[in-house]
């Protein structure tokens, strides 16, 4: 599985493939934050996708910063299996990926 984890500005996307691709972006999620927390309002099977449409709070290690935000996320299938994972920080983006509107 590949897991994308878009910038805020929808810029630049870090790939991370596989399982280790996972546990590194996970690594990263906690070295970065003092907290972190996604609260899943919604979620849906849309054709071969998960979408989930929530909140996320974070605050960071260093500096301080805090995220208080919409969240949504896609997660793609293929045969019963998990091949990607997306985040973004608005609604929309989710949305439209799986051919949706708010």
């Amino acid at each position: 599985m590949a897991s994308c984890i878009p910038e805020r500005d929808g810029g630049n996307r870090q790939r991370l493939p596989g399982h280790e691709g996972i546990e590194e972006a996970w690594r990263n999620v906690r070295e970065a934050w003092d907290e972190y927390r996604v609260q899943a309002d919604d979620a849906r099977i849309v054709g071969e996708s998960l979408l989930v449409l929530g909140r996320i709070y974070a605050r960071g290690a260093r500096s301080g910063i805090e995220i208080d935000s919409d969240w949504s996320a896609v997660v793609q299938f293929k045969d019963g299996k998990a091949i990607s994972a997306w985040d973004w920080l608005d609604h929309a983006p989710a949305l439209k990926a799986v051919g949706l509107s708010e």
